[in-house]
C-alpha cells in the first residue's frame, strides 16, 4: 500500500500497487491484470505504508495481517447479512471448496461468561492454541472437520484480535492441525502456515 502526494498541492491518494521505473517515468503497476498502470506526475512523492505479504488462494483475496470486521470477513467468504457470522467458529463452502473460519479474542473482557472464556493464545510465532465451543466433540461434525481438515481439503482460517471492544480482527492466514485433547470443549493445537510477524507476537504473546 502506497500513499502518493503531489508536490505543491494538498492532494494525495492510496494505492495497492508496485512502483516501476520506465525510462525517466515512474509507473504504479498493479498485480491485477484488470487494473491499468498509473503514471506518476512529475514531483510526486511515494511513501509505503503497508506491504502485501501474500494472498490466500481460496479465500476471496484476503490479505495477510490486514484488519477486517465481521461483516468484511463474511463478505470475503461470499456471505452477507447472515447472523451466523456472529459466532467465532464458522464452516462454509466457497466455490465448492470447504473452509472453516475461526474468529478469536485473545483477551476476554471481565464480564465474559465463564463458558465463553476460551483458552485461545499464541504459544509461539508458529503455534496457536484454540478452544472450541462447549458443545464441540471430536466425533461430531464440527470436531471431525477440524481434525480431518487436511484429508478433506478444508482450509482453516484464523482471525485474531487482542480484545473484543474497539478492535478489528487481524487475518493470520491458514493453519494446520497438530493435535487435540478433551471434548465439549476440545482444545486444539495448530501450526500457523505463515509465521506471525515479530511485532504482532510481542503485542499478543501471553
Amino acid at each position: 500500500m502506497l500513499i502518493v502526494g503531489h508536490a505543491g498541492t494538498e492532494s494525495s491518494f492510496a494505492a495497492m500497487k508496485v512502483p516501476i521505473q520506465r525510462g525517466n517515468t515512474w509507473i504504479l503497476h498493479s498485480w491485477n491484470p484488470n487494473e491499468a498502470d498509473q503514471e506518476l506526475p512529475a514531483g510526486a512523492t511515494v511513501e509505503p505504508v503497508a506491504r502485501v505479504l501474500g494472498v490466500v488462494e481460496e479465500a476471496q483475496g484476503l490479505i495477510l495481517y490486514a484488519k477486517y470486521n465481521r461483516d468484511e470477513i463474511a463478505r470475503a467468504f461470499g456471505s452477507t447479512g447472515n447472523p451466523s457470522w456472529a459466532v467465532g467458529h464458522r464452516d462454509i463452502d466457497v466455490r465448492s471448496k470447504p473452509h472453516t473460519v475461526l474468529m478469536v479474542d485473545l483477551r476476554k473482557d471481565v464480564g465474559t461468561k465463564v463458558e465463553h472464556r476460551y483458552a485461545d493464545l499464541f504459544l509461539s510465532r508458529d503455534e496457536f492454541q484454540w478452544e472450541s465451543q462447549a458443545q464441540t466433540a471430536p466425533g461430531d461434525a464440527k470436531g471431525r472437520r477440524i481434525i480431518e481438515h487436511s484429508k478433506e481439503g478444508r482450509f482453516i482460517h484464523l482471525f485474531a484480535r487482542y480484545r473484543k471492544r474497539g478492535d478489528d480482527f487481524v487475518y493470520c492466514g491458514t493453519m494446520t492441525y497438530l493435535r487435540h485433547e478433551g471434548e465439549k470443549p476440545m482444545r486444539v493445537w495448530w501450526k500457523l502456515d505463515h509465521t506471525l510477524p515479530e511485532g504482532l507476537w510481542k503485542a499478543w504473546s501471553p
